[in-house]
Order: C-alpha cells, then structure tokens, then sequence
C-alpha cells in the first residue's frame, strides 16, 4: 500500500473514490517519499491498520459500500 500510494500520486490518470480514500489513510501514517529514509515503522502501523479491519469501515462510510 505505501509503494502504489506513492506510485498513485505520480500517474496520469485518476482513481477511483475508494482508491483516493486509501491513498489519504495511508498518508495519515505514511507521508509522501521525498528521499531515503526508513519506513519500518510506518509499515507496522499499516499492517496493524489491515490486520484490525477498520480501513474498511472508514472507507465505506466516506464513500459507499464497496462491492463484494
């Protein structure tokens, strides 16, 4: 999620109301490359957002419930 949220930030095109949701969850814990550095923190923050299931509950309430 961190690498195809900052790969998200550079394309071209525009992503979906879910995606775009997601990609701001993750820079609430993960802000924007700008150089090296570590992320090891920021990526067990992420697995524990996943592992605790409540990104999902957030971004259906922001934007609808996503198919299933």
């Amino acid at each position: 999620l961190l690498i195809a949220s900052e790969a998200l930030e550079h394309a071209s095109f525009s992503s979906s109301p879910h995606v775009n949701g997601l990609v701001q969850l993750v820079r609430t814990i993960s802000p924007p490359l700008q150089g090296d550095r570590s992320t090891s923190e920021e990526l067990r923050t992420l697995a524990e957002m996943l592992r605790t299931g409540g990104w999902l509950a957030r971004l259906e309430s922001e934007h609808g419930r996503l198919p299933r």
